[in-house]
């Protein structure tokens, strides 16, 4: 021990028994005061948590818009699936089918087409100029599909009411929406209003059409007997085509590739904030879902739903 130290035994006359008590005693206080203060705090804290129970929640409507449009010519209802309460289920798809149509306002010509008297009046050439001009079947069957597109777009579209609604106690601050449609579901906007009839494909004149022309001035002989008139009424006779309108661009009037975004500010529990003038026209028959993202300031991620969504022929 003297000579390397070791824990060993204290001396009690170098101990103060009176002052480790003390010190012991005022450490057991301070536990209990923390103690205390900690209880108060955590029962603050808990009544502070039910005193903020109030909460916003977001929901989405999807409802079918029975009011006329302000064009009174884009919405068909009667092409929607709706429950009672209007909302909307689905969409039946408007079958459609101009090929033959159009086929036979481009087929040919022959001497038989024309009426015994026109027959005088038929000229060889322009049967087989008009013959010649008429575009391919497979041009035709471009046309027709757009032309099909066309009027199903325009013939069966539905008009919709998107809503974004909050059914909670407290304001959604920022509340956002963003609904994606499937891809078997065109969604257009008011510029739907823009869309104009597919362009048909050019042919010469009909040669039907120039012959009763010539028939109509036969009360001149002169006229015939010359051909030199007879050559430059020809042109002069010559049908102009109907104006035709090219169709726009598809993918224009498309909102964001099928999917629509709600924004509001603030939005107060038990209101709703809409976005009408929302066209839907179905494509595809087929089972899908309608994703909807709902977002505030309120809640720490999007909460994503879905709604049950069927297009049929």
């Amino acid at each position: 021990m003297d000579r390397k130290k070791r824990p060993g035994w204290i001396r009690a006359n170098s101990f103060d028994i009176e002052e480790s008590h003390a010190q012991l005693l005022e450490l057991n206080r301070k536990i209990q005061r923390l103690e205390s203060e900690n209880k108060s705090l955590q029962d603050e804290l808990n009544a502070c948590k039910n005193k903020n129970t109030r909460e916003p929640s977001l929901e989405t409507t999807l409802t079918v818009d029975m009011s006329n449009d302000v064009f009174g010519r884009f919405s068909h209802p009667e092409y929607a699936i709706q429950d009672e309460n209007m909302s909307l289920n689905g969409l039946k798809i408007l079958n459609v089918s101009k090929f033959n149509t159009v086929k036979r306002q481009y087929r040919k010509i022959t001497i038989n087409d024309f009426s015994k008297d026109l027959t005088p009046f038929a000229i060889e050439s322009e049967i087989d100029d008009y013959n010649n001009s008429l575009p391919t079947n497979e041009e035709l069957r471009i046309y027709a599909d757009k032309l099909d597109h066309y009027i199903q777009i325009t013939k069966s579209c539905v008009r919709v009411e998107i809503g974004l609604q909050n059914v909670g106690t407290a304001i959604a601050n920022s509340a956002s929406l963003v609904i994606q449609f499937p891809d078997s579901v065109e969604v257009y906007n008011n510029n739907i209003i823009d869309l104009l009839e597919p362009e048909a494909p050019e042919k010469g004149n009909n040669p039907i059409e120039l012959a009763a022309k010539r028939k109509k001035y036969q009360s001149s002989n002169m006229l015939y007997n010359n051909p030199n008139i007879l050559n430059g009424l020809t042109e002069k006779l010559n049908l102009v085509n109907p104006l035709l309108y090219a169709i726009e661009d598809i993918e224009d009037c498309l909102i964001n590739s099928n999917i629509v975004e709600i924004n509001c500010d603030k939005l107060i529990h038990s209101y709703i904030s809409c976005k009408n003038d929302v066209y839907l026209v179905g494509r595809k028959p087929g089972k899908y879902k309608i994703k909807c993202s709902l977002m505030c300031e309120e809640y720490e991620k999007p909460v994503v739903k879905y709604i049950d969504f069927e297009v049929v022929e």
